[in-house]
């Protein structure tokens, strides 16, 4: 019996393959043409590719975050110390609060709550219009002026406060003159604010004497300013800051000519007036009666809101125990003259008083006057 062979199967596989190779055998003697180029969206990737080209391609730089780019019409939002210092001097930015503090030196030392509970909620409710004014100093802005818009945001929980940055002063007495001018031009602060730095800047030497901090107070173009101003203002550093908080919310008291005179009460003559009059001859005695007479004058104030210098003047001299001025008397003058002598008669009835007076008598002539005065009164003639 005869041996058959399988069949051959059939491979459509390798058939084609085979083809395939022979095709490509042969062109491969061929030139190869350039390939076509294909659309990026239609490029398939292998996997590594990302790896790959990131080992060939030069880093990627970012831009920073929003926080930090200025856009053209708009305000950038500091919120870190790191990026504070990116901020140039005269660009306006918001600061996140707890970046913000009072300068070294700022003019104003005491702020009324209600106004700054005010301040908070017009801010929250309107946005904050005008930028304070401060310099960057060790991560921080501190303050020349706007201590006030910094409280009332914090007391409203703004986060941010818009602020102009300006160059950081020289020293503490430039800050402080910087401070004081924006702060008087809107008549911000008090005699008690100025009393407080006045009585700083003599004690730490920032200005040799009063002289010096009368010359610096004094504007191109204004009065000058003199020692005994800046000694006035001085002495009213001695009220405890305590009853400066409670005067500066009463403002008829906020007047120079008040708080002199209720400083008058804490200076060492009338600590121990008042401790002389006291029941208990301590040496708390004094200062407790001098809180209690200032008690009584905001109160009085408080009652009276017309009340003037002079009213305060009065209460503090009846506590010190010192004599009022008398009231003023009538009195009624008129031109006389005898002989060549020009003179004025002054009559005061309730002192039963009559007075004449000379005037512009030539000295040669004095003499010759007083004889003849003398001769008229001792003779009891009406004229010579």
């Amino acid at each position: 019996m005869a041996n058959k062979t399988a069949p051959r199967s059939f491979s459509a596989t390798r058939h084609v393959g085979a083809d395939h190779r022979e095709s490509a055998l042969n062109k491969a003697a061929l030139p190869r043409e350039p390939a076509p180029a294909l659309a990026p969206q239609v490029l398939r990737r292998s996997a590594g590719m990302d790896e790959l080209d990131a080992l060939a391609q030069p880093p990627i730089v970012r831009a920073p975050p929003p926080v930090m780019r200025a856009q053209l019409g708009s305000i950038r939002t500091v919120e870190t110390a790191n990026e504070l210092e990116t901020v140039a001097v005269g660009e306006t930015v918001l600061v996140n609060t707890q970046l913000c503090a009072d300068g070294q030196m700022n003019a104003r030392v005491f702020y009324r709550a209600a106004e700054v509970e005010a301040t908070g909620q017009s801010i929250a409710t309107n946005k904050q219009d005008v930028a304070v004014g401060g310099w960057v100093e060790r991560g921080r802005v501190m303050l020349f002026d706007g201590g006030k818009r910094l409280r009332g945001v914090r007391s409203a929980s703004v986060r941010h406060l818009k602020v102009e940055i300006g160059e950081q002063p020289t020293g503490a007495l430039e800050a402080w003159l910087k401070s004081r001018r924006m702060n008087v031009e809107r008549s911000t602060q008090t005699v008690y604010d100025d009393a407080i730095r006045f009585a700083e800047l003599l004690k730490d030497k920032v200005v040799e004497n009063q002289a010096a901090l009368a010359l610096a107070l004094t504007e191109p173009g204004q009065p000058t300013k003199t020692e005994a101003y800046i000694s006035q203002v001085v002495g009213v550093a001695l009220i405890p800051r305590t009853l400066m908080a409670r005067l500066i919310d009463v403002p008829p008291l906020c007047t120079k000519n008040a708080a002199v005179e209720i400083s008058r009460l804490f200076k060492k003559e009338g600590l121990q007036r008042l401790t002389e009059l006291s029941i208990e001859k301590t040496s708390e005695a004094g200062m407790l009666a001098a809180e209690r007479v200032t008690e009584q004058v905001i109160l009085a104030a408080t009652a009276k809101p017309e009340i003037t210098s002079a009213d305060v003047r009065a209460i503090v001299m009846r506590a010190l125990g010192e004599a009022s001025r008398s009231p003023r008397v009538r009195t009624t003058s008129e031109p006389t003259r005898m002989g060549e002598w020009e003179a004025k008669l002054t009559m005061v009835p309730d002192h039963k008083l009559v007075r004449v007076e000379f005037h512009d008598v030539p000295p040669e002539q004095i003499d010759a006057l007083r004889l003849r005065l003398k001769a008229l009164l001792e003779s009891g003639q009406g004229s010579l």
